[in-house]
């Protein structure tokens, strides 16, 4: 039977994520609900039916799936929540892309949410950690390294090389073959180095004391050929002595970057 599935090493990456997200769940239910708020996943009842998914939009009515999302006593959404297990750094783009996209577009339309928060475990490369992060995603990282030792101690061992087929087929069935509270306990395990900090970004958020106060401004100027020019301000004030000074010159691209110039990432 275990020789019928395409890829044992996706089916237990897929499980283990699966079981991370569980534990996340259940500790920011907990959490949220003591703060006076809904915590939505997989499984919540909204509107009175049980949803598989919890789908956000974009201002253009496209639909965004998304993990889970904390909304006030008014159903407005406030925090956003993505778990994201990958095992090769190959899937980098198209996994840090799809988070990206996800957080610009729910965010233009529900202007309640205030936080995006990633949850990722695995390999997860510089550059696509400094993407997430320049759209002002906060991100938590489980480490791979310290899912291999989570799992060895439960004699699995995680590491084995791409085409090495069967160490993966023995993995997914040493993990198959552990009682349900063991996997429970991986979840768990795989969440503990982040869930204090995560939590405290959490309550941050949502309560009640914290005053929100403008810390950044940011002006979007669009040519009429098209060029658009995004100028970032740490007040209201310098934003606005920008505005009555601007003119055309502003499009001039004699500074801008060039195709032959290297890559700059921050948070590197």
């Amino acid at each position: 039977m275990i020789d019928q599935i395409t890829n044992p090493g996706a089916k237990l990456g897929q499980a283990i994520g699966e079981k991370m997200e569980k534990a996340l769940d259940d500790r920011l239910r907990i959490l949220t609900e003591d703060l006076g708020h809904h915590y939505l996943c997989s499984g919540s009842v909204i509107g009175g039916k049980k949803k598989k998914v919890i789908n956000l939009y974009d201002k253009y009515g496209t639909v965004y799936q998304v993990d889970s999302v904390i909304v006030n006593p008014d159903m407005q959404p406030l925090v956003v929540f993505e778990s994201k297990y990958i095992r090769y750094k190959k899937h980098n783009r198209d996994k840090g892309s799809w988070i990206c996209t996800t957080h610009q577009a729910v965010r233009s339309h529900y202007q309640s949410i205030r936080k995006f928060i990633a949850v990722l475990a695995g390999r997860w490369s510089a550059p696509s950690l400094a993407m997430m992060r320049s759209q002002n995603i906060v991100i938590y990282e489980v480490g791979f390294e310290a899912i291999c030792d989570l799992l060895e101690g439960h004699n699995i061992k995680f590491d084995w090389d791409e085409k090495d087929r069967n160490s993966a087929i023995h993995a997914y069935m040493t993990y198959e073959e552990l009682p349900e509270a063991a996997k429970d306990e991986i979840g768990e395990q795989m969440i503990k180095g982040v869930i204090e900090p995560l939590s405290e970004t959490v309550r941050n958020n949502l309560s009640p004391t914290s005053l929100e106060e403008i810390e950044k401004v940011f002006v979007e100027l669009h040519s009429n050929l098209g060029a658009i020019r995004e100028i970032e301000f740490d007040s209201v004030e310098n934003a606005m002595d920008f505005l009555d000074d601007v003119d055309s010159s502003v499009f001039d691209v004699a500074d801008t970057v060039k195709l032959t110039d290297p890559p700059q990432f921050q948070g590197t």
